[in-house]
């Protein structure tokens, strides 16, 4: 018996923004599951933190609900760090500080990164459940936001951009 959460969903963005992936057992399973359950660590101001009643809010988890709404047609789960059914696990680092996003170890997948901070060096998310085909349909869903604008919102949301010298001197 099919659930409301179970049953097919549509996504506008999901075709175009990912061609074949759209069609990969991997995306179909989670779009047939209705959620996408991430992990984020929500002790860091502004990435992600919990409000006073215990929801999480921030850039990723913005950021997070964009992907799983707008691009996958799916509800979004946040669930506790290490949670192990999670299928993404976000704040992971790829890369050093001042260095290039460096690929993830053998039998890991990463999408990204999403993120960059002289504090935090690259910041990438791992795909635990999912695979490849996930990870490449995250990589081509943040640069489709990236493209128009909707990933620098989620960003302006959270973080003021800086004043541009010219009015600083006024």
């Amino acid at each position: 018996e099919r659930t409301p959460l179970s049953a097919d969903t549509y996504s506008v963005l999901a075709p175009r923004a990912l061609g074949n992936l759209a069609q990969s057992p991997a995306l179909k399973a989670l779009r047939k599951r209705g959620i996408l359950k991430a992990a984020v660590r929500c002790d860091r101001k502004k990435m992600c933190m919990k409000m006073k009643y215990g929801a999480a809010a921030g850039f990723e988890v913005e950021l997070l609900r964009k992907i799983a709404n707008d691009a996958l047609g799916v509800k979004l789960n946040i669930v506790e760090e290490g949670a192990p059914d999670a299928d993404v696990r976000l704040n992971v680092m790829c890369g050093a500080p001042h260095g290039p996003p460096q690929p993830g170890a053998a039998g890991k997948y990463y999408a990204g990164p999403y993120y960059y901070s002289s504090a935090t060096g690259w910041l990438c998310c791992e795909v635990v459940n999912g695979g490849q085909p996930l990870a490449d349909a995250l990589d081509r869903i943040t640069e489709h936001f990236y493209r128009t604008g909707a990933f620098q919102q989620a960003f302006k949301n959270w973080f003021i951009p800086e004043t541009p010298d010219v009015e600083r001197s006024r």
